[in-house]
């Protein structure tokens, strides 16, 4: 719903959205940002698409994952960011800009359902070809156009 209603304000696609949402985002509030940017006034506020509209208008960048490393390659060095997706994500954006002091929009953006694959997991799931997912032909043949669009962006 969240993320939906994000896309169709940037597309001119006929987008049709069912009222599901990722939690960890839904939970955010605007007085959580609003509290976290009184406390670092001159910190940006990168938010997931994932949240509330009224966030994400709030936000002085939205960006997916991969749009989230990229955005703080930009930034002067050791500067302030809150960061309003889930916690785990902090982790992957001290990999890429250790110097940059990342601060968490809301202290509820732990997802359990994330912590619950490992690795380990993912390499016995392609080890031994498990979990593998089978679709009729033609839901296979409509969906590959759009699969293959995903894999190709950069």
């Amino acid at each position: 719903m969240n993320l939906g209603a994000w896309v169709t304000r940037h597309r001119p696609d006929n987008v049709i959205l069912w009222p599901g949402y990722c939690p960890v985002h839904h939970r955010m509030s605007l007085s959580q940002i609003n509290a976290k940017r009184r406390e670092y006034p001159n910190a940006p506020f990168m938010v997931h698409p994932e949240a509330p509209m009224e966030i994400l208008l709030s936000a002085d960048a939205v960006e997916s994952t991969g749009g989230m490393v990229s955005y703080v390659k930009t930034l002067p060095e050791n500067s302030t960011l809150i960061v309003g997706t889930e916690a785990g994500m902090i982790s992957r954006l001290i990999m890429e800009r250790p110097d940059i002091h990342y601060v968490l929009a809301s202290h509820d953006t732990v997802c359990a359902n994330m912590k619950l694959t490992r690795l380990v997991h993912v390499r016995d799931a392609l080890k031994n070809m498990q979990y593998e997912i089978h679709v009729p032909e033609e839901t296979a043949r409509r969906a590959r156009r759009s699969i293959e669009r995903m894999l190709a962006t950069p």
